[in-house]
């Protein structure tokens, strides 16, 4: 599987302890809030558990251009509840960006494996990110309790 993909504007990669502190300096506050992540040293434990269980669509986002790390997107294994942990650096929010990078990885995995579709949950006080699923197709199917609030539950078919 040939690994650093490009479109026009970004290219994914899978993660490797060379992306760990540009990951970790891009991943602010603002993003940390919403996924509900402790702290950096947390993040930095989840990452290199990752890592080391050879996740193998846990992607960085880079931008083509300069190769700036801007974000991140794990597809997991179809057991989980949510298949998708994803985010992006706030100056990047509303550039399109993600949604690039959503289509990359959504063919990536599709090519890989024979699962027809890719599950998302998101709170639902999160409007930015369920309408960025949306706009990368996901189809709300519910809303369902999560761990600290309600979640539209989403999925994203082949």
């Amino acid at each position: 599987m040939k690994d650093k993909q490009c479109n026009d504007r970004v290219c994914i990669e899978s993660l490797s302890q060379d992306y760990i502190e540009q990951y970790l300096e891009a991943f602010s506050e603002s993003v940390r809030v919403p996924l509900r992540v402790q702290s950096i040293e947390s993040e930095r434990d989840y990452l290199k558990q990752r890592m080391a269980q050879k996740a193998p669509f846990f992607f960085v986002i880079t931008i083509k251009q300069t190769g700036q790390l801007i974000g991140a997107i794990e597809i997991r294994d179809a057991s989980h509840r949510s298949q998708l942990y994803c985010w992006i650096n706030e100056k990047w929010w509303g550039s399109g960006l993600f949604q690039k990078a959503m289509e990359l990885a959504a063919q990536r995995y599709f090519s890989h494996t024979e699962n027809e579709s890719i599950s998302a949950r998101v709170d639902c006080s999160n409007k930015r990110s369920l309408h960025a699923l949306e706009k990368n197709g996901f189809a709300l199917q519910g809303i369902s309790l999560g761990s600290s609030e309600k979640q539209y539950s989403m999925v994203l078919k082949k």
